[in-house]
């Protein structure tokens, strides 16, 4: 890309450069941050991250380094100290690889950017009188090409593509822009006391055995064990071969000798293990392995048949075949626990035989139920301390809510009242400043009650509100509502404001997605090496 051909008589002003970098800067701090993209020109090892075909220049943790340093020294002045910038560098490379994913989304989107479009947006934002001359001059001075700088920009503008386009898939209607404006600036200040069920422990005294066989008596009929089942499961991923693979030891002891300063002068065998995946981070040779042998694992792993199979292969790549205990649907153990398509696959397996290879968010999975157990009606043993629990939690929720209510008719004013409160151990705190949508001290996000607050009155204690582990007693401060003429006068830049954000946490959520894919198949690669450099320079 030679975007200078395209601006050669573009007309800017130097100092308007602070906006494209204040811009960067914000990104970077928030979630999709970015750097000079080679999209897959063959930087061969010369890069900080890898995402697929896409990989990003060292120098571009650099520029994004030096954007950073020099936007918080603007903000803060004199009050700046290096501490500001402390894993700084970590977060830049994670944020690099959300942005090599959002550049393969937008060519799935056709939706890329054109260089013609960097060409513009250059020419929009800088108007030098002689661009020819100094552009390749404020190049010089950040250390970087115009290749480099220019695919930053890309990014930049991908990310807004593709967030102005998500953002047409949400309608709000006047009415729910009314009602965000509202919770979003409707102000409130209260204090709240918290009256927790475990202030009551002495109080409660034992829950008997008679109390506890009373109730599973009156509710046996209803209580039922669901249907248990035992797997044992086999997973493949790049970091599992990764770990498995065998490495001469000469070869990571020439590796220590080599980079002894990266280990602190430690012993060979103390940093063994550590000097082992460095270099399989960091040597081409071994990267390139992992690839291979990773693609050769998988493309055999779908192919098995049978038991035999799965544990020769197991074998063969060193991989544990791992079995689970006892869970029910509503239960299940990791890795079933956060992927809801491996857990239903589980649950209408026939017993005995391997599941075909399905993809889950850790990696390629094949499981085999081993045992299963039928739904029955439960046992007084099965369910005694479940019962009791119950019996007990319940208790101490109506000890607290009559403690609540008593608190409330001694009420005078809010500062007695706090007073009164801390002489019985109950918690207390006053809220700052908050919106109806803000969380709550005590309660969390709550925006019913949060309005309740705003519509008492100001100073009156409000009746006893339950919260997970007891009851609350609020106090309104001080109130502020929103100002909805205003509201009126900027209706359509709140709807769009509002739109953006619902398109950028769904960006968010697909790069989520997308990233735990592609790190199972071992499609993203820091370059190690680097890293330990800025680690090195930040002990020094």
């Amino acid at each position: 890309m030679n975007v200078m051909k395209l601006m050669r008589s573009s007309k800017v002003l130097y100092f308007l450069l602070w906006l494209v970098i204040i811009s960067f800067v914000i990104w970077i701090f928030a979630i999709y941050g970015g750097g000079g993209q080679t999209s897959g020109k063959g930087m061969g090892s010369q890069y900080i991250v890898k995402v697929g075909k896409r990989s990003l220049a060292p120098r571009t943790l650099n520029l994004a380094l030096q954007f950073q340093r020099e936007m918080i020294r603007n903000y803060v002045g004199e009050q700046y100290v290096e501490q500001f910038m402390k894993d700084a560098h970590k977060r830049a490379v994670s944020n690099f690889i959300d942005s090599l994913i959002l550049e393969d989304v937008a060519e799935e989107l056709g939706m890329e950017v054109k260089d013609a479009e960097v060409a513009d947006a250059i020419e929009k934002t800088f108007k030098f009188q002689d661009p020819a001359t100094q552009y390749p001059l404020m190049l010089q001075s950040r250390g970087v090409t115009a290749d480099e700088y220019e695919s930053m920009m890309k990014l930049d503008l991908t990310r807004n593509k593709l967030l102005n386009f998500f953002s047409q898939r949400y309608l709000i209607s006047d009415k729910e822009a009314e009602k965000m404006y509202e919770n979003e600036n409707t102000k409130i200040k209260a204090k709240v006391i918290l009256l927790r069920n475990s202030n009551f422990l002495k109080e409660l005294g034992e829950i008997s055995e008679s109390d506890v066989r009373a109730i599973f008596e009156k509710e046996k009929d209803n209580l039922k064990i669901p249907e248990k089942r035992a797997v044992k499961y086999l997973m493949v991923s790049a970091p599992m071969i990764r770990m498995s693979l065998e490495i001469p030891e000469q070869e990571i002891k020439n590796y220590y000798e080599m980079n002894k300063t990266k280990f602190g002068e430690k012993p060979f065998e103390q940093v063994k293990m550590q000097a082992r995946n460095m270099l399989l981070f960091s040597d081409e040779k071994y990267k390139n392995l992992v690839q291979e042998t990773y693609d050769k694992a998988t493309e055999e792993f779908k192919k098995l048949k049978d038991e035999k199979d799965i544990e020769e292969f197991s074998k063969k790549y060193k991989l544990e075949i791992k079995k689970s205990n006892l869970m029910s649907a509503e239960k299940p153990e990791p890795p079933f626990l956060t992927d809801q398509k491996a857990k239903d696959e589980v649950f209408k397996a026939e017993k005995g035989k391997w599941s075909e290879a399905f993809e889950s968010p850790m990696g390629l999975l094949r499981f085999c139920v081993t045992e299963i157990t039928e739904p029955r009606a439960a046992t007084y043993e099965d369910v005694k301390d479940e019962i009791r629990d119950n019996i007990k939690n319940e208790r101490l929720s109506e000890l607290a809510k009559k403690k609540a209510y008593e608190l409330k008719s001694r009420f005078k004013d809010p500062k007695t009242f706090e007073e009164e409160a801390k002489k019985s151990n109950y918690q207390v705190q006053d809220s700052q400043e908050i919106k109806l949508s803000d969380s709550i001290p005590f309660i969390g996000k709550n925006e019913e009650f949060a309005r309740k607050i705003f519509e008492s009155e100001v100073n009156q204690v409000m009746e006893p509100y339950q919260t997970k582990d007891g009851f609350a007693l609020v106090i309104p401060l001080e109130k502020k509502p929103a100002d909805m003429e205003k509201f009126k006068a900027e209706k359509s830049k709140f709807i769009d404001k509002k739109t953006r954000e619902m398109a950028e946490k769904y960006v968010e959520e697909l790069v989520s997605q997308r990233r735990q894919k592609l790190e199972a198949k071992g499609e993203i690669s820091i370059n190690q090496d680097i890293l330990k450099q800025y680690d090195a320079q930040k002990e020094s």
